[in-house]
């Protein structure tokens, strides 16, 4: 049943225009990378190399956002126009229904990233060619807080599997900060306080990025620089490992708390 619940919202999700206009958006911001590294810095990335720095720059600190937007239309416009008791009606438990709405996010959090990287797959080879090897930028790793000699090149195949490993350890990484969202959403009966608490929430972890560290794990919006950096000997995996367990740690928190505190809510706006 939770199966068909989260296929369910899928195919809801797809009739909205939102997912649309996220996805153009996040298009449209591929395109502005390569022209902005293209007049301010520049640079030309090929087709392998720039997927790795959307993905750093771009999936990281956007989607989030976006992530915001989706759960809120998902849980509280249901709870707003009073089709989450209908849900209960049918055979299906609260765990089940909250469970399927989840991992419907989680789907479509990762189909978006998905897309964001085919994209820039396909216009990195459009704009610069192929090339014959993945090229991290010298600036990619100063904005990751790394001291940096230079640029480093990396053999097509580890990179593709390292911007690859990226994606999906950012996706689970932003599934962590959607839990917390969730519990917003199960406290807040209004989409537009969802929303705008969301950001604000997105803000603090911003602020904390900012005044801690870049790669201090107690918050979620975060870059993966940690995985992309791994093979190349510049970071241990202690620092993967910790991240990986901060995620899961928010990931069973938040979850927990929402699946407890649904199965006491009143289904009726």
């Amino acid at each position: 049943m939770m199966w068909n619940i989260m296929q369910n919202e899928l195919f809801k999700i797809r009739k909205q225009k939102t997912l649309y206009v996220v996805a153009f958006i996040m298009l449209a911001l591929v395109v502005v990378r390569v022209l902005s590294l293209s007049a301010e810095e520049g640079i030309s990335l090929n087709g392998q190399s720039l997927p790795m720095v959307v993905v750093c720059m771009d999936i990281t600190q956007y989607m989030p956002l976006f992530i915001v937007i989706f759960i809120a239309n998902v849980f509280t416009e249901d709870y707003s126009a009073g089709t989450l008791k209908l849900s209960i009606i049918r055979p299906v438990t609260r765990l089940e229904l909250l469970l399927g709405k989840f991992f419907a996010i989680a789907v479509l959090t990762l189909s978006i990233n998905m897309f964001i990287l085919i994209s820039a797959y396909v216009i990195g080879t459009i704009t610069g060619g192929w090339g014959s090897c993945i090229v991290i930028p010298s600036f990619l790793l100063e904005s990751a807080g790394y001291s940096s000699q230079g640029e480093i090149t990396v053999a097509t195949i580890t990179g593709i599997l390292m911007t690859i490993s990226s994606v999906i350890l950012e996706t689970f990484v932003q599934l962590g900060f959607a839990a917390v969202i969730l519990l917003l959403a199960l406290c807040i009966n209004s989409i537009v306080g969802v929303i705008g608490i969301g950001l604000f929430i997105y803000a603090i972890f911003l602020v904390a990025m900012q005044i801690l560290a870049k790669h201090n794990p107690i918050y979620l919006i975060s870059s993966t620089y940690d995985i992309c950096l791994l093979p190349l000997g510049i970071l241990e995996i202690n620092s993967v490992i910790i991240k990986l367990i901060t995620a899961v740690a928010y990931l069973a928190v938040f979850l927990l708390a929402s699946c407890t505190l649904f199965k006491k809510k009143e289904l009726v706006a």
